[in-house]
């Protein structure tokens, strides 16, 4: 019979190839497979066949043999007098000795079950030793042979420990790797957990009757659970009767909430909607937590607005501005600090140690980073220095309107920085389960989104504020769109290059059909290889630039035709006696309209304090009514809320440098309905994109407010995908 169950697990067994829980192990599955090959065992052969098979008998039952009813050898050698003292250290029984269990008769039976199956021969001979009344003088500890399955704390790891002759050994083992974060340590032969896994591991594990957790993880698991639930509550407060003392203004009532968040979690991101006031948040964080001194890292353009802000909101506080890449001696010494992406990064290292060596010297309390999408890419450079000067910080904020601009993704350097990844299961976890992750055959593609009303409900429980304006700031009436059709000038002008534009996809469309026939002939596996060269050849050609290109030329083809008729849109809006903001994307369309109406503007390498005045007179001045700006350079840390309507004369690739432009003027202190003007070249491109920024909204605001979504599709990749069908429908019918 003992040579049936070597056999038979020789048989099913792929020398641990796959990881399929059929035959051996890979430790085992050499000697198992030199033991069924094997035509006559020796006495000791078959002594480490039977002790072997203890491990497999799941396998065994299953496949209808008995291990129980398998003998034990017979000519196992005689017990040696035993000078030694085993002490158990794993199990119900941790830190007792053998002699101690075999004198009471509720125990005894565990050391007559290690005597007959304890597959460890020394622990084996030792239990019969103590059977047999031999003396026991020397302690000598042994290894866990128990049946329980433990789970307990030690230092910031969950410690498992399972015997390989466990009940349900198997499907315990693979429940434990089902922990994002988990690890086998092969020294200690114990599975090491991440603390943050310590509920899901109980979940998991909560059906099997032999699984033992301490008293400690249990309690730790409840205190999880009741502080998560606590922090889901506070997220969603509307107020707080949290007072900090020190501060140079009042607090409204969802601020004074959403500093209590800040201060309960210590690390969190704050991503309120644009206009609510986050900077006055994170101010009163920083003097709540007295976490001086304090680095704030933000876009250049709003460094001037948060010295400001910091000096306004904290009097009895020092502030400095760093400029450039030298820094300011005296600025070491300040309370708050306040300096640029740009410029937090020595150019001249390389590798994951890129912070400039002055800022390191600071040693800085607290860490905010302002506008944290700057941050989405994990391999730029910005990004490891923020990383890096995070490391030594106690406190850090995350401050954002727009979390996930576009994609889930873009939150895993945030939560890196913040330290919380690993709570979201770390990096690969957090890919596969939230970002749809996929090999395309070139390399991983992060971009999807999915489980994304699991990931926002997560979010909450962990490091996550949000508040729209709706919900927490009646007295702000909420935006209102209007699309306005342009007439064109150069619609014959336009008309021939979109025309020109869809006859080139044609082309493609075309060349593409000659390549398929060409390759017709071909056996599948030449095709198929010959496809793959093609698809590589057309990936780093200069196919893709020329289309953006393309596009690129026809939008300004459309403004071009579209800029008389706006002109004199504005110059009838202007008539009416309210303020009026404009936002482009060209710096030639800015410029144009600027001196047609002779009204200040904004664009990208203003000196910072001209722009400041710039702001103040729009702001301040009532004959000052009209200004333009680049929509990049404006889109964000700054205040217009002296008007109450803003118009896009042209249109980027996101929706959320629309929302965030549009928020300059939907913020505190707006008193009046916003009106946001579309003004769109009729029939032309510019409506396709409109549409397509639609939808791409609806992504957007699913993923930062928790809401369902439909599949995403980036907005330029989508335009292209269009107008290559339309170009592939026109050259199918010319044929």
């Amino acid at each position: 019979m003992l040579r049936k169950a070597v056999e038979y697990l020789a048989g099913v067994c792929d020398h641990a190839f796959r990881n399929d829980s059929q035959g051996f192990n890979a430790y085992d599955a050499s000697l198992g497979h030199k033991l069924a090959l094997t035509p006559n065992w020796s006495p000791e052969q078959e002594r480490a066949a039977w002790r072997m098979l203890g491990k497999y008998r799941e396998q065994l039952n299953k496949a209808g043999i008995d291990y129980s009813a398998i003998p034990q050898p017979s000519d196992s050698p005689k017990p040696p007098q035993s000078s030694f003292q085993f002490i158990l250290t794993f199990g119900k029984h941790n830190g007792k000795s053998l002699g101690e269990l075999a004198a009471n008769d509720k125990t005894r039976s565990y050391v007559e079950w290690l005597a007959r199956d304890s597959y460890i021969e020394k622990v084996r001979l030792a239990a019969q030793a103590t059977l047999a009344g031999e003396p026991t003088t020397k302690n000598v500890v042994i290894e866990n042979n128990s049946d329980e399955i433990t789970a307990e704390i030690k230092g910031a790891h969950i410690i498992v420990r399972m015997s390989y002759r466990c009940t349900n050994f198997h499907a315990a083992k693979h429940a434990v790797k089902d922990v994002p974060g988990r690890r086998w340590d092969d020294k200690e032969k114990v599975w090491k957990l991440p603390l943050s896994g310590a509920a899901r591991l109980l979940k998991l594990m909560k059906d099997f009757d032999n699984f033992v957790p301490s008293e400690e993880l249990i309690k730790f698991v409840q205190n999880q659970i009741e502080k998560r639930a606590e922090l889901t509550k506070v997220s969603s407060a509307k107020d707080s009767d949290l007072q900090v003392k020190g501060l140079g203004g009042e607090l409204m009532p969802f601020q004074r909430a959403g500093v209590a968040y800040a201060a309960k979690t210590k690390n969190c991101i704050i991503a309120d909607e644009m206009g609510l006031g986050k900077t006055i948040e994170a101010l009163a964080t920083i003097q709540h937590l007295n976490a001086f001194p304090a680095i704030i890292i933000c876009p250049a353009a709003v460094k001037i607005n948060w010295a400001r802000e910091a000096r306004k909101w904290l009097p009895d506080k020092t502030v400095e501005i760093w400029y450039g890449r030298n820094g300011n001696g005296s600025a070491k010494r300040a309370d708050i600090i306040i300096i640029n992406y740009d410029i937090i990064s020595d150019p001249k290292k390389q590798g994951k140690s890129v912070l400039r060596d002055d800022l390191k010297d600071i040693h800085p309390k607290m860490v905010i980073l302002d506008e944290s999408h700057y941050i989405k890419s994990h391999k730029a450079k910005r990004t490891l220095a923020a990383k890096e000067l995070g490391k030594g910080a106690m406190i850090k904020l995350c401050l954002t309107g727009t979390p996930v601009l576009n994609r889930p993704n873009e939150l895993i350097s945030p939560l890196t920085f913040l330290g919380h990844l690993e709570e979201f299961g770390g990096f690969w976890y957090f890919v596969n389960h939230y970002c749809a992750a996929k090999n395309t055959g070139w390399g991983w593609d992060f971009s999807g989104a999915s489980n994304i009303p699991e990931l926002h409900e997560k979010l909450k429980a962990t490091c996550f504020i949000r508040r729209k304006k709706a919900d927490v700031l009646l007295e702000l009436p909420a935006k209102r769109r209007a699309v306005v059709p342009i007439p064109l000038d150069n619609e014959d002008e336009y008309q021939y290059a979109e025309n020109n534009l869809v006859e080139w996809y044609g082309q493609n469309a075309a060349r593409k059909q000659e390549f398929l026939d060409e390759i017709a002939d071909l056996s599948e596996k030449e095709q198929k290889a010959a496809k793959k060269s093609e698809s590589r050849r057309a990936r780093i050609s200069a196919q893709n630039a020329e289309q953006l290109v393309r596009i690129e030329a026809l939008k300004q083809l459309a403004v071009k035709g579209k800029m008389a008729s706006l002109k004199l849109w504005i110059k009838d809006f202007l008539a009416s006696g309210e303020k009026l903001v404009v936002f482009a994307h060209h710096r030639n369309v800015v410029q144009e309209l600027a001196k047609e109406f002779k009204a200040p503007m904004i664009m990208g390498g203003d000196d910072l304090k001209v722009r400041q005045r710039v702001i103040d007179k729009f702001q301040t001045n009532p004959k000052c009514q009209l200004i333009i700006a680049s929509t990049k350079a404006a889109g964000v840390g700054i205040t217009l809320t002296a008007a109450s309507n803003v118009a896009f004369v042209e249109l980027g690739w996101t929706p959320a440098e629309h929302s965030q432009a549009e928020d300059r003027l939907h913020r505190i202190g707006q008193k009046n309905c916003v009106t946001v003007w579309w003004l769109l070249a009729a029939g032309t491109i510019e409506e396709e994109i409109a549409q397509l920024l639609d939808k791409k909204r609806a992504v957007v605001d699913a993923t930062t407010d928790g809401e369902e979504m439909g599949e995403e599709e980036g907005i330029l990749k989508a335009l292209m995908k269009s107008m290559k069908e339309v170009g592939e429908a026109d050259e199918h019918l010319d044929h």
